[in-house]
């Protein structure tokens, strides 16, 4: 599996950064990070010609969450 760990400033997930991209995903896995259930995290695959490498994870982004503030 793959490994990643998230950067935390002023109690916000600013950036996560992969340790380890593991390999073989054929779709990008389900991301969530413990006590930041309800931030949205979307992983991006890298696809490669090596098949050691292929479908390691490329990125983990922060989903903005778009909803008006009074709404959350």
């Amino acid at each position: 599996p793959a490994k990643a760990h998230a950067v935390v400033e002023d109690g916000k997930i600013t950036k996560i950064v992969i340790t380890d991209p593991g390999a073989g995903y054929s779709s990008p896995p389900e991301v969530s990070v413990k006590g930041f259930e309800k931030v949205h995290l979307e992983a991006k695959l890298k696809l490669e010609t090596d098949l050691k490498k292929n479908g390691g994870i490329a990125s983990i982004d922060v989903v903005p969450d778009e909803r008006p503030a009074a709404t959350r």
